[in-house]
């Protein structure tokens, strides 16, 4: 069903924002706003980007995982044969391996479950009604024009402090791995795109038992596409 109720002035265009300029500042439309209001309430979490697409952040954790175990298992197979003969250190070896080949089925399967239970983000509960609407399409555009307008101020000093982190490394290597391995998380939490959301509300639908199809056309995707497992 279509949802309640999507802010209105979906339809401001750019030009019409600027015409309602207020002190040299363009003025945002009730679909900006509200937009901003859950991406700032997503950044004061501590975790932005799991914040606004939690099964987003838990399919990337399952599908390293699944190729870690393809990759054990493999190497479990082809290493039992190579290492025949190898005695009790080989022995333990193996052992050592087939334990953690455990855990990380066990690990998959906890990841399955929260998969299973986590709830459709604020964020994307309103995306999704901003979809059914019958502005869909100037909508979504909007929305990415407030999206970038969020993200510029606060992810382009986060790339020139790392720039000068990584310079004073290799020119001086007085940058520590801690230093920079903090702002590329801080870079990492920050970079999604309007492509994240259809992905999101793609793995919405695949869980209801929907399928994709007419969420996620083609014409409103550049390339980056789920992986389901």
């Amino acid at each position: 069903a279509v949802a309640e109720q999507v802010p209105s002035a979906v339809g401001v265009s750019a030009p019409s924002r600027e015409r309602e300029a207020v002190a040299g500042r363009p003025r945002r439309s009730a679909l900006g706003e509200e937009l901003t209001r859950l991406l700032d309430a997503a950044q004061r979490s501590g975790a932005v980007s799991s914040t606004l697409f939690p099964l987003s952040a838990i399919h990337r954790r399952t599908t390293t995982l699944r190729r870690l175990i393809g990759g054990a298992t493999r190497d479990l197979d082809g290493g039992s044969t190579a290492r025949g003969g190898g005695g009790a250190l080989m022995l333990d070896q193996l052992r050592q391996e087939a334990e953690e080949a455990r855990d990380r089925v066990e690990e998959m399967q906890r990841l399955d479950a929260q998969l299973n239970a986590a709830p459709c983000s604020e964020v994307m509960a309103f995306f999704r009604r901003v979809v059914a609407s019958k502005e869909q399409d100037s909508a979504v555009r909007e929305l990415s024009q407030y999206l970038e307008e969020w993200k510029e101020p606060k992810i382009l000093p986060l790339l020139e402090r790392q720039r000068e982190f990584l310079d004073r490394k290799e020119d001086h290597g007085d940058a520590s791995e801690a230093e920079i391995a903090k702002v590329a998380a801080e870079v990492a939490e920050l970079d999604f795109s309007m492509d994240s959301f259809w992905i999101e509300m793609e793995l919405l639908e695949r869980r209801a038992g929907r399928g994709g199809g007419s969420p996620t056309p083609a014409s409103r995707r550049s390339g980056e596409d789920a992986e389901f497992g």
